[in-house]
């Protein structure tokens, strides 16, 4: 915090719940140790916020049944059109853990930006097909962490309150996450014991 030159932080993460594909068995311990350096500075005011990233719902049960005190606040997951977690996220609405999505554009091997039934919802729409995948993803419950160099995307990017997408709309979104399955690249929550 010193080094940042301020009192506090509004959130800190816990990026991994393990180093890349592990399934070491001294997975839970390293995360509990972890959580607990969280956990001491979230009491100290130090960060306004608490989470965790990328953790399945299996490593937040275990993370609460090893002793952490505190339930995480927020799990930030790779989300977009293409790529969903059904299970992790019903399992962190059911505990009133918030959803953050990370590369909510996608950078897979095919743009969801030019997709046909993005695109088609968006002419419709009169907006651009990234603000149609934002605003897809906030409905859904996420918050959303577009990352952009341009100014003009970045205010294309903040402009998703001015429209809602219809329940048909989202209807139509919604299998593309089943066919494509498509994220970023990283490791499967999943595969990390």
């Amino acid at each position: 915090l010193e080094e940042l030159g301020v009192g506090y932080v509004d959130l800190m993460l816990l990026h991994w719940p393990a180093v890349m594909d592990s399934k070491s068995e001294g997975n839970a311990a390293r995360r509990l140790a972890a959580w607990k350096v969280l956990e001491d500075m979230y009491e100290r005011g130090q960060a306004r916020a608490i989470g965790v990233s990328n953790f399945s719902e299996h490593h937040l049960e275990q993370l609460m049944k090893d002793g952490a005190r505190i339930l995480p606040m927020v799990n930030q997951i790779e989300a977009s059109v293409y790529k969903q977690w059904d299970d992790i996220k019903a399992y962190c609405e059911s505990r009133g853990i918030s959803l953050m999505a990370y590369s909510p554009l996608g950078l897979g091997k095919e743009s969801l930006l030019t997709d046909p039934v993005v695109k088609s919802i968006a002419e419709t729409k009169g907006v651009a097909p990234s603000q149609v995948a934002l605003r897809y993803l906030i409905q859904k419950g996420y918050a959303v962490l577009p990352m952009s160099s341009s100014e003009e995307r970045l205010r294309l990017n903040l402009d998703l309150f001015g429209f809602e997408l219809s329940e048909e709309e989202m209807k139509r979104l919604e299998p593309l996450a089943k066919s494509k399955d498509e994220g970023i690249g990283l490791p499967s929550p999943y595969d990390m014991s």
